[in-house]
């Protein structure tokens, strides 16, 4: 799993995904797990520098956004998540860490409407080892937890969600219909 070398890597330095090869076999090699190992080993070191980061590159980065939203339309996931690669690599050296967390959900959040659920969920946990989570990747982490028919934590993961973020309007509404979805109408019906 690519958190068990990043937890024992004490190397914080930024990285690329070429200088990352030799961490994996093979047989475990896998673009999505050299996006995570990118993006969590440059913000682990972005949350240990005084870098402040920069947001002028934002309308390049949303074209990158939507080229990888149009792969994924395409049924290209392989190109999708090499240009993920790509603009992880790119932005962790530029970027403030909820900027760049904030393009790792919208990603993820497109994986999960094209039904590339796993690698969905494969984002929302690297979001989650990395701790920066906001409600909008809480609230898609769940909806995807529940497109996979995993309703029990769906809601567990709506509940978190409500408790973390009280203020949210979506996931009260979500996991009502995740209730529902259950058949547990009386009690989707007082959650609504």
């Amino acid at each position: 799993y690519w958190t068990a070398d990043l937890r024992k890597s004490a190397n914080l330095k930024p990285v690329t995904s070429e200088e990352i090869e030799e961490d994996f076999a093979p047989d475990q090699e896998s673009t999505l797990s050299k996006v995570l190992s990118v993006a969590a080993r440059n913000i682990e070191q972005l949350k240990y520098s005084s870098k402040e980061g920069s947001s002028a590159d934002l309308p390049g980065i949303q074209r990158e956004i939507e080229w990888i939203s149009n792969k994924m339309m395409q049924g290209d996931e392989q190109a999708a998540l090499q240009a993920f690669t790509q603009l992880i690599e790119r932005q962790s050296r530029r970027s403030r860490v909820e900027d760049i967390i904030k393009t790792m959900t919208s990603v993820a959040d497109t994986a999960r409407r094209y039904k590339y659920l796993e690698t969905a969920l494969s984002i929302f946990d690297g979001i989650e080892f990395l701790g920066s989570p906001d409600a909008h990747a809480s609230n898609v982490r769940a909806e995807t937890l529940r497109d996979l028919g995993r309703y029990d934590e769906a809601l567990a993961a709506f509940e978190e969600t409500m408790r973390r973020f009280p203020q949210n309007e979506v996931a009260p509404t979500a996991r009502a219909q995740t209730l529902r979805a259950l058949g547990r109408y009386d009690e989707a019906l007082t959650a609504f």
